[in-house]
């Protein structure tokens, strides 16, 4: 008989959250979360961070290898360019108040949304990847920004990266037992065309493409673009092919921080 999948509620994540603390404290996991580091890159990560903490520009909790290469390779490996980006990052932080949307923001129009644009986290890929599925032909974002507004939708948008940035991929990382740090991205474009997305819509989805890829660099390097032919049906085959299955039991509780109950 199929085991029933536990019931979260969205202030569960805190409580994973916390639970993380005490697990980061674990050499495995520290070992886990750290993965493998390439040689060449070391010396420029090291680099990048002797230059933040010479300047008192480093705060703790990006004070990581892999956030600082990150904003390495988004610039190209060059140290000063990626300082800049990365201090831009933090000013963004605090002048949008993320640490403040992550905290406090309620998105309690999300199943009105979810309905309008079908979009959300749908198990693990086969390299333990977190797998993010957008139907974007079927989305009717003229509809969806009457029942939620840009500012609203943008808040919500950047509290999932928080949460894919803190939750997922540590999550991701201890059932892969390897660092995991970026996600597949499915498209479903059957169906796209002018309609689907108004003045404003085009607006939302400008404004959000820039905040990813300015703040939040390097995510989304795996994707995969589902073919204008290929119907629903053969989309959800793919999707649960992805052996979200095959998750440890123990793991049960982290596996929310993947899909959040957001199947697509």
């Amino acid at each position: 008989m199929e085991r029933k999948r536990p019931s979260f509620s969205t202030s569960s994540f805190r409580s994973i959250q916390e639970a993380f603390k005490t697990i980061r404290r674990s050499f495995t996991f520290k070992a886990i979360l750290e993965g493998t580091h390439n040689p060449k890159d070391e010396h420029l990560v090291q680099a990048l961070r002797d230059l933040l903490l010479s300047s008192g520009q480093l705060p703790d909790k990006f004070d990581d290898y892999h956030t600082l290469l990150r904003f390495l390779r988004m610039k190209g490996f060059d140290v000063m360019k990626a300082k800049e980006s990365f201090l831009n990052m933090l000013k963004w932080r605090d002048e949008f108040g993320v640490d403040a949307i992550v905290k406090d923001f309620k998105y309690d129009e999300y199943e009105t949304v979810k309905k309008l644009y079908p979009h959300g986290f749908h198990g693990v890929d086969r390299n333990g990847r977190p797998v993010y599925i957008e139907r974007v032909g079927m989305a009717d974002l003229i509809a969806m920004l009457n029942v939620t507004t840009i500012d609203r939708y943008v808040k919500y948008h950047i509290s999932e990266q928080e949460k894919t940035l803190n939750l997922r991929f540590p999550a991701c990382s201890l059932a892969a037992k390897s660092h995991i740090a970026s996600i597949t991205t499915i498209l479903d474009v059957k169906g796209v065309g002018l309609s689907n997305f108004s003045k404003p819509a085009r607006e939302l989805f400008t404004g959000i493409q820039k905040i990813d890829s300015n703040y939040y660099p390097d995510e989304f390097s795996f994707q995969e673009f589902n073919s204008t032919n290929a119907s629903s049906y053969e989309l959800n085959a793919r999707a649960h092919a992805l052996r979200q299955e095959n998750m440890a039991d123990e793991f049960a509780a982290l596996e929310f921080c993947l899909s959040e109950s957001k199947t697509v």
